[in-house]
């Protein structure tokens, strides 16, 4: 009886904060005035990576792993 009784104040809980909280409201991290300060910046061209014996991959035949 009482996890029941919980369970419904529990769920009574939860559809009120959803009905106060517009849904963008409840995931933007950074206010609106602070958005046009980001940077997105370009990557760039990355070498193609040497195959790594550290990982169990099979066919990565590459210099032995080191000890640590």
């Amino acid at each position: 009886m009482k996890t029941s009784r919980a369970l419904i104040l529990s769920l009574i809980f939860l559809l009120l904060i959803g009905f106060y909280l517009p849904a963008n409201e409840a995931l933007r991290f950074l206010p609106k005035e602070r958005l046009g300060n980001l940077q997105f910046l370009q990557r760039g061209d990355l070498p193609p990576s040497d195959p790594s014996s550290c990982t169990h991959i099979p066919g990565g035949h590459g210099p032995p792993c080191p000890v640590q």
